[in-house]
């Protein structure tokens, strides 16, 4: 071979390796692109969608649907301070999903749910030593009573509004003990009661009194009265509600 070919020869073996670094090259940019798209598609997803919230496959569902119910059951999920709800849908007979963001909501029972602050937390506290039981009332609330088997407390907006609690419950009256009951319920969350909620009429006024009766250790009641026409923007249930959600007993 003499130089000249040789020189031809070299050139062309130099340029197809160039031509070959510069087709890697450039696959290695364009691929390194779309995983870095990919990448960054995903993660944008995943930071925004729980990773159960929609079916990858949607031939794990029904094909056809005639309700939501027959898509899937609803239900949210928790990110930090916000929470996830995930919602199935049947339209036009075919399955879909929608998810919708609540910051600073929980996730309770599959459903989002704000986070309030709870109102009883400075309210006072009235502690029964000798029966082993605590529960709280308004600020704006007196006592009026307070002995070892009762203790009532009175509303200072509507003096027709008080709580009482009688225990043991054979201090509480035949008119509290041997008496039907609406429905049974629990207090201080697992301690099963009773609960009663009826019209009481005495000459020309009437009131609403509702009773709640345990038989927990030596028993007790809780009698609570409130106007038939109460105070306006005075929401006497709810009152009665949050002082009983702070009911419990002492170990």
């Amino acid at each position: 071979m003499n130089n000249q070919n040789l020189f031809k020869f070299l050139n062309k073996g130099i340029s197809t390796l160039i031509g070959i670094f510069i087709i890697v090259l450039v696959a290695s940019i364009v691929g390194g692109g779309i995983l870095a798209w990919q990448y960054g598609w995903m993660s944008e997803e995943s930071n925004r969608i729980p990773l159960k919230a929609i079916p990858q496959d949607w031939s794990s569902l029904s094909e056809s649907c005639a309700k939501n119910e027959d898509c899937g059951t609803d239900f949210c999920q928790q990110k930090g301070d916000e929470c996830i709800e995930i919602k199935y849908l049947c339209e036009n007979e075919k399955c879909s999903s929608t998810t919708k963001e609540f910051p600073n909501y929980t996730c309770e029972s599959n459903k989002c749910k704000e986070i309030t602050e709870d109102e009883t937390t400075n309210w006072k506290t009235y502690r029964n030593e000798e029966y082993r039981f605590e529960i709280k009332y308004p600020t704006y609330w007196k006592v009026i009573r307070e002995k070892k088997w009762s203790f009532e407390v009175q509303n200072n907006k509507d003096s027709n509004n008080s709580l009482e609690i009688r225990t043991p419950l054979e201090a509480a009256g035949s008119a509290f003990i041997n008496i039907p009951f609406d429905e049974d319920i629990f207090i201080a969350d697992t301690i099963p009661a009773r609960k009663k909620t009826k019209l009481t009429q005495s000459d020309n006024y009437k009131w609403w009194r509702i009773i709640i009766q345990w038989r927990y250790k030596k028993g007790g009641v809780i009698i609570y009265d409130y106007p038939y026409k109460g105070i306006e923007g005075i929401n006497y249930v709810e009152i009665f509600n949050q002082m009983l959600s702070t009911f419990e007993f002492l170990e």
